[in-house]
């Protein structure tokens, strides 16, 4: 899984997440209004990006990854997904 981000990091967390099965350039209609008030992260989940070599498992493991990476990334809080 990688993280795109956008935005300053004092803003506000906004996390996008897609569908299985889709891309997180599928966002990029909103990423630029969005970063205007919020650090914006959009997950691409492995299997999905073209610069990684990953392969995609399950929901409940891309989740997991999720959970781990605002864990630690984020002190456990994001404003909304």
């Amino acid at each position: 899984m990688k993280v795109y981000t956008f935005g300053k990091k004092e803003n506000p967390v906004v996390m996008l997440l897609l569908g299985t099965c889709c891309h997180w350039k599928s966002f990029e209609g909103v990423i630029q209004k969005l970063s205007e008030n919020f650090y914006v992260l959009c997950v691409s989940y492995d299997g999905f990006d073209e610069t990684e070599h990953s392969a995609f498992v399950s929901m409940q493991d891309e989740a997991g990854k999720i959970e781990a990476y605002i864990k630690e990334n984020l002190n456990g809080e994001i404003r909304a997904a």
